[in-house]
């Protein structure tokens, strides 16, 4: 994104991968090109994440830049919803010939839109720079684009004094910012959020829900992309931290809850196994059990995870870090994320096995709770503080 812009790898780049990921899987004929189509999809994802959050950065207000930066989970979560209601009636190379009809508009989209302001001064393609600047923010006032002009060229010449290279990560006044972000992609991920998405058919039918699966994903969907619309609308009134903590505190009761039931259920399925074929055996001990509260407390567990923590993130840690630094070290943040992600993912199986399902939930409570401590210490709030008032609060001692 730093060599070619960031709407050309958006542009070019990120719907290529998308593109041939989707082609491969439609045209499948042997698993090995299933996978690598999935391969090619999540090289897609990652690069669609690593940049729109920093481009929305670099073209929004200060106003607006939390508002904007909810899209990237809010249109994730319409893309979910899209899915998973079409997932009821089209099978998986029938999903993959959809989504190469929504490249199309991604394409016009990036294509219509201008090439950051910020990284075109970089360049020193000044004129098309403050053309870029008054495409997004008109020409009525003068004054104010010629202000934000100064300040993104003064931006510009602190940032060719700082050789940009892994090592400068290394720096207290970026390594600070960097490490929080870090570590609020880690608690996200072990939170086992995205597990609860990927699983949720699977979690439902061992909650006893009486809920199908189609039903059971189509309702996920929904919750998620409300989830992001109450984000939206509470980024602008209220401060992230609050919303973080709240987020992350609220998983942490759901993850509990959750623990407490599948300790029921997993307790009852002892009790009939050890009493089968027993003449004893004719109460069910489940009887009373409320079958309401599992898909509840999933339920809402979604809500507050992606609405908070899940949509919040981008935005947070793409403020965080200094402007010259931002590319390189979103970049890594994202990769650590992902890997994070797999994981978690490859190891929940794993850990249902090994502790069951309410050890596992229990487990990803205690790390919630974790990740709730941490927030409430060392994540900043960054609401209604520029750029350059965010780095300063790292440079002092």
């Amino acid at each position: 994104m730093d060599k070619f812009g960031r709407r050309k790898t958006l542009l070019v780049f990120t719907s290529g991968l998308y593109l041939s990921g989707f082609i491969l899987i439609l045209l499948a004929t042997a698993p090995a090109m299933v996978l690598i189509g999935r391969f090619l999809n999540g090289m897609g994802l990652g690069f669609v994440l690593a940049v729109s959050s920093i481009y929305i950065v670099e073209i929004a207000t200060t106003d607006l830049r939390g508002f904007l930066g909810c899209f990237v989970q809010f249109l994730g979560s319409i893309g979910v919803l899209i899915i998973f209601s079409a997932g009821c009636f089209l099978n998986w190379f029938q999903l993959a010939g959809l989504m190469i009809v929504m490249v199309v508009p991604f394409v016009i989209g990036m294509y219509i839109c201008p090439e950051s302001p910020r990284w075109l001064y970089s360049k020193g393609l000044e004129d098309e720079g403050r053309t870029a600047l008054e495409w997004l923010r008109g020409t009525d006032s003068p004054q104010a684009l010629q202000a934000e002009i100064r300040a993104i060229k003064l931006e510009q010449v602190k940032k060719k004094k700082n050789t940009v290279s892994v090592k400068v990560l290394g720096e207290a006044s970026i390594l600070k910012p960097f490490l929080i972000s870090i570590f609020m992609m880690f608690f996200l991920n072990l939170s086992g959020m995205t597990v609860m998405i990927f699983y949720c058919n699977s979690i439902f039918m061992y909650s006893r829900a009486n809920i199908s699966s189609n039903l059971g994903s189509v309702v996920v969907g929904l919750v998620l992309l409300v989830s992001c619309v109450a984000a939206i609308f509470f980024i602008t009134r209220m401060g992230r931290r609050v919303i973080l903590i709240a987020s992350m505190s609220g998983m942490t009761v759901c993850y509990f809850l959750l623990g407490g039931c599948f300790y029921a259920i997993e307790s009852a399925n002892v009790e009939i196994s050890k009493a089968q074929g027993s003449p004893d055996m004719v109460v069910d001990p489940l009887e009373n059990f409320p079958g309401w509260l599992p898909p509840l407390a999933i339920l809402v567990l979604l809500f507050l995870g992606n609405g908070g923590y899940g949509t919040l993130i981008w935005v947070v840690t793409a403020e965080l870090l200094p402007p010259h630094v931002r590319s390189i070290g979103n970049s890594i943040i994202i990769c650590f994320s992902f890997i994070m992600g797999f994981i978690v993912s490859k190891t929940f199986v794993d850990l249902i096995m090994a502790i069951g399902a309410s050890g596992t939930f229990w487990l990803y409570a205690s790390i919630c709770g974790a990740g709730t401590i941490y927030t409430i210490f060392l994540v900043p709030e960054t609401k209604g503080k520029t750029v350059e008032q965010i780095a300063q609060m790292f440079k002092k001692n």
